[in-house]
């Protein structure tokens, strides 16, 4: 099609070809625009190389040329058809006064060379385009592959700019939101964000890609929880946000039906098992008269699963406190290694039942004071020592240790027994995680003493971890903040 003005200068032949996909489905076209001037000047250094003018003009008597002279095709010069696909040309050949001696087959034999010049030229300009179409339909592929992706994909993925304003978004959101697509586009991210929560976006960890838990806002206003999570990318030399969104109502509702399960069923027994537990303490301690040694062991026996069941009963009730935030703190400033001692007195008969000495290693650190919840503390420390005491072999000793760093302290629970193994140590943590979970596990507990430390450790403003003691056994830690001076007056 042309000629057309160009906005460059001179005037342009434009050549178009349209794309067909993979299914044989329509998908555009690629237009490309030959520059008439430049052609125009290499077809007449290629001509005046022969002794030759050249003209080419459309298969039509009154058609004005596209390439060289127009006046040779209404002078006696050699004229030849151009048959290209999707057009009908001509090109009139002439020699200059100087080869006019040459014979009609030399003339024509020049005008078949140029025409096959000619042809070649353009057969690569066509296979040019022809290459840069199927590099556009390689790229249209990739795109829809690209795009069948992401919309394959339960969790809401957004893509923004660093302000915050929404580029691209699955088909995902029409579900967990409500939106269209093509509504979000050009939006604010904060758009779908519970109100108040926006503000939380700007304490996201510099370790990008940490989901954190925050109020979402479907289109027609419900509040929902949601797992947010971000990254960083670059697209056209541009940073962009890509924003991970998972939709976590259905889980919170069915934790909180566990954990009021949970807590229904353990206030409902606690009643009864402190009544059964009362008595059959009473019957071990002779109130019900004599008891022969069969009697006395049986009765032991159910005495102390009993009290197994209590303490079962009591830590269901702690996890289901904590998890509501319902377990109240009362923090005073105390003295820790006072504090310590007083643990160690505590659990000691439970030591010299099992043959371990309990030891403290704190060398002139009386003076170190902490704020916390003593009952609470003590709660942490019982578990640390029962547990280290449970698992530590005959004869040996569990060492209690302090350390100091500049704002901390550190209290660390040794023992010489066989460690944690490798492979449960990111579990060591978690509610109701025991190394051993069969039938058949020699050591009792129920699994969620750990993560009742953690949380009540975290509630004082504490940490708790784990690592292989040097002598081969366990060595459980946890870290509180020191008291400062201020806080002593």
């Amino acid at each position: 099609m042309g000629p057309v003005a160009l906005i460059q200068g001179g005037d342009g032949y434009v050549y178009r070809v349209p794309l067909f996909l993979n299914d044989g489905s329509y998908w555009g076209i690629v237009s490309t625009v030959l520059d008439l001037t430049a052609f125009n000047q290499m077809l007449l250094q290629q001509a005046n190389s022969y002794q030759v003018q050249v003209g080419i003009r459309e298969k039509d008597e009154n058609s004005p040329a596209l390439f060289g002279y127009s006046h040779l095709f209404n002078e006696e010069a050699l004229v030849l058809d151009l048959n290209i696909k999707g057009a009908q040309w001509q090109i009139a050949v002439r020699f200059l006064d100087e080869a006019a001696g040459w014979s009609l087959w030399q003339w024509r034999l020049l005008g078949a060379s140029l025409s096959v010049v000619f042809c070649l030229m353009l057969a690569w300009l066509l296979y040019s385009y022809r290459r840069s179409a199927l590099f556009a339909d390689a790229l249209q592929d990739n795109e829809i592959y690209s795009r069948r992706i992401m919309d394959s994909v339960l969790d809401v993925i957004v893509t923004t700019d660093l302000d915050g304003t929404i580029d691209r978004i699955n088909s995902a959101i029409a579900t967990v939101f409500g939106y269209l697509p093509m509504q979000l586009a050009g939006q604010p991210f904060t758009l779908l964000l519970a109100p108040g929560q926006a503000e939380v976006l700007a304490t996201l960890a510099p370790d990008e890609g940490t989901a954190v838990e925050l109020k979402g806002r479907r289109q027609n206003g419900e509040i929902f929880a949601i797992d947010l999570s971000r990254n960083s990318t670059e697209h056209q030399g541009k940073a962009r946000y890509v924003w991970l969104i998972r939709d976590i109502s259905e889980r919170k509702k069915v934790e909180q039906l566990k954990n009021d399960f949970v807590s229904t069923v353990s206030h409902e027994l606690r009643t009864p098992l402190t009544a059964i537990s009362g008595a059959l303490g009473l019957a071990v301690g002779g109130a019900l008269g004599p008891l022969n040694d069969k009697q006395q062991h049986m009765l032991t026996l159910a005495e102390q699963n009993s009290q197994r069941l209590g303490k079962l009963i009591n830590d269901l009730l702690d996890i289901e406190k904590l998890a509501v935030n319902k377990m109240q703190f009362k923090l005073r400033l105390w003295p820790l290694v006072a504090l310590l001692r007083q643990a160690i007195e505590l659990n000691q008969p439970v030591a010299l039942q099992r043959q371990v000495k309990l030891e403290l290693h704190c060398a002139e650190q009386d003076d170190l004071w902490v704020e916390v919840d003593e009952v609470r503390l003590q709660q942490v420390m019982a578990n640390l020592l029962a547990n280290a005491i449970r698992y530590s072999p005959i004869g040996s000793a569990v060492v209690v240790s302090v350390e100091l760093s500049a704002n901390t302290v550190r209290v660390s629970v040794t023992d010489q027994g066989d460690g944690v193994a490798a492979d449960f140590e990111s579990r060591l943590f978690q509610k109701f995680s025991q190394a051993d979970s069969s039938d058949r596990r020699q050591v009792a507990g129920t699994g969620l003493g750990l993560a009742i430390c953690k949380d009540l450790l975290k509630a004082m403003g504490g940490t708790i971890g784990y690592h292989s003691a040097t002598t081969g056994g366990a060595c459980f830690y946890f870290t509180l903040p020191l008291a400062t001076e201020l806080s002593l007056e």
